[in-house]
This record gives structure tokens, sequence and C-alpha cells, in this order.
């Protein structure tokens, strides 16, 4: 009983391909997190500045006038 088991699990390759599958996401996930790491603070000003930017365009009616009537 075992050892037709046994043999059953080492003939097919779904177990092996689950755990490569398992390790990319893994890996994947752990350069994100440490590209965020890195990057973090510099996309974070990057996208402040493009708000600020978006916000200031937005502030003289479409007219490029940035100076108070």
């Amino acid at each position: 009983m075992k050892k037709g088991l046994f043999n059953k699990f080492r003939n097919t390759q779904t177990g092996a391909s689950m755990v490569e599958y398992a390790l990319l996401v893994a890996l994947i996930s752990i350069a994100a997190i440490a590209t965020m790491s890195l990057l973090g603070d510099s996309i974070d000003t990057k996208f402040n500045e493009v708000s600020q930017a978006v916000a200031g365009a937005g502030a003289d009616g479409g007219t490029g006038d940035t100076t108070s009537p």
C-alpha cells in the first residue's frame, strides 16, 4: 500500500510544480517589498510633487495665470 502511494506521487509533477510556483511568488514578493522599501521615500516625494502641481493647476481656473486677481 505504502509503496504504491509513494510511486504515485513520485511519478507526478503536480507537487513539484506547486512548490515552484510558491517559490516564485515568494521571490517576487520579497523583490517587491525590497524595492518599495528602498524607493519608498523618493516615490512618496514624487507623488506629493505631482499632487501639488495638479492642485495648483486647477487653482487658476485653467488660464495659466497664478497671480491673485
